[in-house]
């Protein structure tokens, strides 16, 4: 059957010589969501209650959208999960959030009238190889390479809910996982699995849909404050570094939406779940009109593009940051901020002479696309060498905003070059 204009009521014929059988069918935009809880997070409101924020209103305004978009959760508690349902105000209840929001903010943009389908096939707490065949992963880790835990294991996500799923034609994949792999101290693995994953399931499902992951927020490993830094940041370095790995993929950053509450207190998931699962869809699906739909528009929060340093006064060093992939910057209070941009005492820069060392870095100026910080170095005794950004606490407080709103991606990157006191920089 040659491609289908999208649009609803389609009437397909299948016969033989004995019977025939007409079935309505529809042609639109499909998007593969999968991952772990965070994917997973229902929108609720329901028995379980693993519900994201806004979940009462944003069911009961879900028939609206019925007849126009539908569902598929082979990892769902719905008794259609293996098949294509509809949207009703009680069927979103146990679906994902993130999955939700994007599609129906693509549906919004796209005037109502293209048909979208949301496939579901996430589970909690499981790492990357659980959605993995044994062949990608073998590429990525050694034989004698453990399971991640024994209760997880390896490809069964992948053999029990996607390879029944292909070949079915998807638009686009959005992919929410690595809290595990971060457990499991996967992180230098992380790039390569992320990298197999994309591109087996473009094979398997013969399709070159572009693929778009969600970073890591910030989250406590440990119960009680004071939260220090740990491996969140590499691991968003990891996850950055795998969409970068293939074409037509990319990465939305989340670190501004952490939520560093217990549960009584703000976080009733745990700071590990973020639960402003909205506005990570809204950006998913500005991702997916740029990547998918090819509109011309900025979906990516800026980029850093180059580092420059000059010493000021002794060994205090203003560090010369310049982002690509808007028109200006502005620097603004995170979600859950406490301290939020008032703090100057801990900034979210970092910089090292050595790479092992690190010393805080405070914001002094916005100059269209160029951000400046100072950075004492004096218990270095050296100029310096590298730059981090969101590296330094685990809950950012003051994040910089390219002007449409979303922030900067987080990095690590080489000082290009140093100048001394009596030179100019530009």
């Amino acid at each position: 059957m040659p491609p289908q204009s999208a649009d609803y009521g389609y009437r397909l014929s299948v016969s033989d010589s004995h019977d025939q059988t007409i079935v309505g069918v529809s042609f639109g935009e499909v998007i593969l969501c999968a991952g772990q809880s965070n994917m997973g997070m229902q929108v609720g409101p329901s028995e379980r209650a693993f519900d994201a924020d806004n979940a009462t209103a944003e069911s009961a305004a879900a028939g609206r959208c019925t007849g126009k978009i539908w569902l598929h959760a082979r990892t769902s508690r719905h008794p259609n999960a293996t098949m294509w349902y509809d949207v009703t105000p009680e069927s979103i209840t146990t679906f994902s959030a993130v999955c939700w929001y994007a599609g129906r903010d693509l549906w919004f943009h796209m005037g109502e009238q293209v048909p979208v389908g949301l496939a579901m096939n996430a589970v909690g707490a499981h790492p990357i190889e659980h959605w993995l065949g044994p062949d990608q992963i073998s590429v990525c880790l050694p034989d004698t390479q453990p399971l991640c835990k024994e209760s997880m294991p390896n490809s069964k996500g992948w053999s029990k809910s996607i390879v029944p799923m292909q070949p079915y034609t998807i638009g686009t994949m959005l992919w929410d996982q690595g809290e595990q792999n971060l457990n499991c101290n996967e992180v230098d693995q992380y790039p390569c699995l992320t990298k197999q994953l994309v591109q087996s399931y473009r094979e398997q499902f013969n399709s070159s849909f572009p693929f778009i992951s969600v970073q890591l927020p910030g989250y406590s490993i440990g119960p009680q404050p004071p939260y220090e830094p740990s491996g969140q940041f590499p691991m968003r370095m990891a996850q950055d570094a795998g969409s970068l790995s293939v074409e037509n993929a990319d990465t939305i950053p989340t670190y501004d939406y952490s939520c560093a509450m217990g549960k009584e207190d703000g976080c009733p998931h745990g700071n590990v779940h973020n639960v402003h699962k909205q506005p990570i869809g809204a950006r998913l699906a500005l991702q997916i009109r740029r990547m998918t739909l090819g509109e011309d528009i900025i979906s990516q929060g800026p980029r850093v593009s180059t580092v420059t340093a000059l010493q000021k006064v002794g060994a205090v060093y203003d560090i010369r940051v310049v982002f690509e992939g808007t028109n200006s910057l502005h620097m603004g209070p995170t979600r859950n901020c406490t301290t939020c941009c008032g703090d100057d005492s801990i900034g979210e820069f970092d910089v090292s002479a050595d790479g092992v060392t690190w010393f805080n870095a405070t914001p002094a100026e916005v100059n269209g696309v160029a951000l400046h910080v100072d950075v004492d170095m004096s218990a270095a005794a050296a100029a310096p060498s590298i730059i981090r950004y969101t590296a330094n606490r685990v809950y950012p407080q003051c994040a910089v905003f390219g002007e449409e709103g979303i922030p900067a991606m987080p990095f690590k990157m080489l000082v290009s070059s140093v100048r001394a006191a009596n030179s100019l920089l530009v």
